[in-house]
């Protein structure tokens, strides 16, 4: 499968569910589980786990792992997306915070 493929799959099959709720759950932890080589795959999954979060939060503690996994990502766009998606989410706590905003700190220094 070409990089493209697995972003316009995952695209499409968000698009055919976004309606409902558990069904992007359930999408979401089920791609989850298998390996994604396309960062724009990955920053699209990034979106839609940080939208099953805002949900309920602590209904999906793998989620929320995921997310925070994907700050040591070597894409770019993955960090930016998974920072960004991190900040976004209202239940964060400051622990919760610390590993995006170290990891945003670390991009404007370096830019």
């Amino acid at each position: 499968r070409g990089v493209m493929a697995q972003y316009h799959a995952l695209a499409l099959l968000h698009k055919l569910r976004k309606n409902d709720k558990l069904s992007v759950s359930k999408l979401v932890q089920s791609v989850n589980t298998t390996p994604i080589r396309s960062p724009m795959a990955l920053c699209l999954l990034i979106r839609m786990c940080t939208e099953v979060l805002k949900e309920d939060f602590e209904g999906a503690p793998d989620l929320s792992q995921f997310v925070v996994n994907s700050l040591k990502h070597s894409s770019e766009m993955v960090v930016f997306e998974a920072a960004k998606g991190i900040c976004t989410l209202k239940v964060t706590n400051a622990k919760d915070l610390t590993p995006a905003i170290l990891v945003l700190q670390l991009y404007l220094t370096s830019h």
